[in-house]
């Protein structure tokens, strides 16, 4: 009996929360576009209505590299409410993990770093270890989400108010392997931490500092800066959580340990700049060279990449269906938020971020991102895929 009535009561609070959201949709809630909207957008802005955000701001690169920066919905829907704009400030969850693996293949194509590496032998803990097999976890792993480390299995120490990782990576020797490094596929937030600690080992930098040197700086978008502990941001977008999750878990976590994985914050308008130089512009204003882009966007040949959320390399997942383009992606999901980033090969870029979650976000993310395949493979089409 308690727990049907502990059911009713979650299907009830979800009703309620999708009604107090059909009250204001986002048809009929400001939009705006800068410095026009692109044809075929109206599905994105609307997926965000659909599934029961409050607010959603996107950026959009077409095949020619024109750009659409757009906001609709609310930023904060107390009191009289405030507009979506493109100013505001959204998280950008574990899109975070882009610039993680941007800066890796940076520091490896300069010769700074080598992806081969053994873990343990760059972070400087010796062993003996509780698994032997962590002596064998390699930087490439890490990036790879292949190093051992299953979420799904073990949990994610990430989460918690106090994670051991970065700072703590002695305890490695008393960690055990969900599988043997290199043998399959499960994403890991440890795994990006342990990266990020060993790229401040090898630069004697926070990772805060080092990509805001290697990556921010040079691209001009010193806006993007790290999540602070705590609340919001003033000219941050509120996150409205579902009525299942708690914004004081989400306040709760430790943002300071998050560099790595998600917890990096701006407008997706400079978010979406800064992609275009790591993945599309030319000398001199790149941050990649083509063999550093080749090397991040790879997957294993023999990985089939006509199936969603399934080929991942050393910082996106890789798609194609059909005869439509190949996309890189990578999504985020945290409560009380949602992101999404995609580009493709053919020289487009969607950014997409909303301040909230539903407790399906798995499902309605991969909705999220199959319509911006579309978006993409009507853009390709139309103009007879020639860019």
């Amino acid at each position: 009996m308690a727990v049907l009535l502990g059911v009713l009561c979650l299907s009830l609070l979800s009703w309620l929360w999708s009604e107090a959201f059909s009250l204001t949709r986002l048809q009929s809630q400001p939009q705006a576009c800068t410095p026009y909207r692109f044809s075929g957008t109206e599905e994105l802005i609307e997926l965000a209505d659909e599934l029961g955000f409050a607010g959603v701001q996107l950026s959009i690169r077409d095949r020619q590299g024109n750009w659409s920066d757009c906001a609709a919905g609310w930023a904060d829907r107390g009191g009289l409410g405030e507009q979506m704009s493109i100013q505001h400030r959204v998280r950008f969850l574990s899109l975070s993990k882009v610039l993680t693996s941007a800066l890796s293949v940076k520091l490896f194509r300069e010769e700074r770093l080598n992806l081969d590496h053994h873990l343990v032998d760059v972070v400087g803990v010796d062993g003996p270890y509780a698994d032997p097999r962590v002596g064998l976890v390699t930087l490439r792993q890490l990036l790879s989400h292949s190093a051992g480390f299953d979420r799904l299995q073990s949990g994610d120490p990430m989460m918690l108010r106090a994670p051991w990782c970065p700072k703590q990576t002695q305890k490695l020797s008393t960690v055990r392997l969900d599988f043997s490094p290199g043998e399959r596929f499960a994403y890991s937030n440890l795994g990006y931490c342990l990266m990020g600690a060993a790229l401040e080992r090898i630069s004697g930098k926070a990772l805060a500092t080092l990509i805001s040197d290697e990556l921010l700086r040079p691209s001009g978008f010193t806006d993007l800066r790290p999540v602070r502990n705590g609340a919001q941001e003033l000219d941050e977008a509120r996150l409205y959580p579902h009525p299942a999750e708690f914004l004081d878990v989400l306040n709760g976590l430790d943002y300071d340990a998050l560099h790595a994985t998600g917890a990096w914050s701006g407008t997706t308008t400079d978010f979406a700049r800064l992609m275009e130089r790591v993945f599309l512009s030319n000398p001199p204003y790149n941050l990649l060279d083509s063999e550093g882009r080749r090397l991040l966007t790879t997957v294993a040949e023999d990985c089939d990449t006509t199936k969603w959320r399934h080929c991942h390399g050393l910082g996106l997942y890789r798609y194609q269906d059909g005869d439509g383009p190949t996309v890189l992606w990578r999504d985020g999901s945290l409560t009380g938020g949602t992101a999404f980033f995609a580009v493709s090969e053919d020289g487009q870029i969607v950014v997409w971020v909303a301040n909230g979650r539903r407790p399906d976000w798995l499902s309605s993310n991969d909705r999220i991102g199959l319509a911006i395949y579309r978006y993409f493979t009507a853009n390709t089409k139309a103009d007879g895929g020639q860019q």
